[in-house]
Parts: structure tokens; sequence; C-alpha cells
């Protein structure tokens, strides 16, 4: 009998954490691509006060950015001084910080499709390209807002009626 409460008991607690953890993701996805849009703003800013290229406003920002654009950002940093163009270290950054930053694959391919705003020489040019970069970030933060508004209760509720539905067809 008391091995079937412990059981039950392991059974429960596992779902739940889960059921929780897949809703913190959710939570966290829609903060990391607010700050990776507050760290592109911030280079926006960057821009108009230095006028300096692109690649080297990474490193100028990196102290003011917050979470996982932090990583991107510091990544971003040291692939370009290794040589690599903005773009290409860009693209590698997103693609190595996806998980950590619970991103969707949908939401690496757009980022990724955006890396051309780093290529762009013209002063005004790169402006308007990180704005529209920014534009895009925030309108991915505001659908992973919408789903973990429509879908946050639902996986936790998930996670504990699944462990009670194991427990009771096990036991």
């Amino acid at each position: 009998m008391i091995i079937k409460l412990t059981g039950i008991v392991l059974i429960m607690i596992s779902t739940s954490l889960l059921g929780f953890c897949f809703s913190e993701c959710m939570s966290s996805r829609e903060r990391e691509l607010r700050n990776l849009a507050d760290a592109v703003g911030l280079m926006i800013n960057e821009l108009d006060y230095t006028l300096e290229p692109v690649k080297f406003l990474f490193k100028k920002t990196l102290p003011f950015a917050k979470g996982g654009a932090y990583d991107v950002f510091e990544k971003i940093s040291e692939y370009t001084e290794n040589g690599k163009n903005a773009c290409e270290a860009w693209n590698t950054a997103i693609e190595k910080n996806a998980m950590t930053m619970c991103l969707t694959k949908n939401d690496c391919e757009i980022l990724v499709n955006c890396s051309d705003a780093f290529s762009a020489h013209e002063l005004q040019q790169q402006k308007s390209q990180l704005k529209g970069l920014q534009s895009r970030i925030l309108v991915l933060a505001d659908n992973a807002s919408e789903v973990k508004r429509k879908n946050g209760r639902l996986v936790q509720l998930l996670g504990v009626y699944g462990g009670i539905f194991i427990c009771a067809v096990l036991f």
C-alpha cells in the first residue's frame, strides 16, 4: 500500500512539474523576445548618436542587454571579432541560443530571415531595417503573449489531470 501511495505521489509531482515547466517556457519565450527587441532598440539609438558600423554596435549595447539577448549579443560580438560579418553572426547566434530562449522553429526562421537588417551600408537604410527588425520581434512577442494567455493555464492543468489519469489507470 505504501508503495502505491509513493508511486501516486511521484507521478502526480512529475506530471504537474512538466505542465508548469512548459507553461514557464511559454512565459520565458515572450520575455526573451521583448528583451531582444529592447536590445535592437538600443542599437538603433546608439546608431543615431555614434554613427558606427552595425557590427561594432553589438559590443557597445552588450552591457545593457538583458536575458537571452545578452547571450545573443555576446555571441555576435565574439563572432564579428573573429571575422564573420554581422549577418552570419546574427544567424549563428540565434540558432545557438534558440533553446535557451525557448524560441519556436517559426521564431528562429523569422529572425534568421531578418538578418539582412545588418547588411545595409547607408545610415538611413540601416536605421530603417533595424526598426523593421524590432517591429517584427515585437510582433513575435505579441504572438507569444497571446499563445501564453490561451495555452498557459491549459498546459498546467493538463499536467495535473494527466497525472490523475495515469494514477487512475495504473493503480
